[in-house]
């Protein structure tokens, strides 16, 4: 079904984006079918990794903070060309804003990018206990993305579920 997401590719972890670039590439020509990425914490509650000094930031993933960390994480991997995964955590706009804005500054179509940029509130709170802001606000969000996708970018799946929260 189309709904259905596999991420059959190993997660790429590497945290600082020059690092994550060389392993996407290095997996891409190996046969890589998606470009799939952990975000460390800090990124996944929107904070700026350069403004803090915490175990969220750098630990677990990727750290984004600004689109030029975007740039470098993917220069030379032209997003469009594959489906990206990528656990967003409690809110995926801010992610699916520098996406939308690395497509315009490099002149790729913005309904080109495919694949999951996807929030989940609800997990984040059942794994983490906490959330960046209120749940009702994140669903208010959840919901704005999900029909501006739809209108942007309808190949991007914008909402996870992720059940290893559950499982623990």
């Amino acid at each position: 079904s189309a709904d259905v997401v596999v991420r059959a590719e190993t997660p790429i972890t590497s945290v600082l984006p020059q690092e994550f670039n060389v392993q996407a590439i290095w997996e891409r020509e190996r046969g890589a079918s998606m470009i799939n990425f952990r975000l460390d914490r800090a990124t996944r509650h929107g904070q700026d990794a350069e403004a803090l000094d915490t175990d969220d930031v750098r630990h677990g993933g990727l750290s984004l903070s600004t689109l030029a960390d975007l740039h470098k994480a993917f220069t030379a991997l032209r997003p469009e060309e594959r489906p990206i995964f990528v656990a967003a955590g409690a809110e995926g706009a801010p992610l699916l804003g520098m996406f939308s804005a690395l497509l315009t500054a490099n002149g790729q179509a913005e309904s080109a990018l495919s694949g999951t940029i996807g929030a989940d509130p609800l997990g984040v709170l059942a794994s983490e206990g906490t959330l960046p802001m209120d749940i009702e606000s994140l669903y208010d969000e959840m919901a704005a993305t999900v029909l501006w996708a739809d209108e942007n970018m309808p190949e991007l799946r914008t909402v996870l579920v992720d059940m290893v929260p559950y499982h623990a």
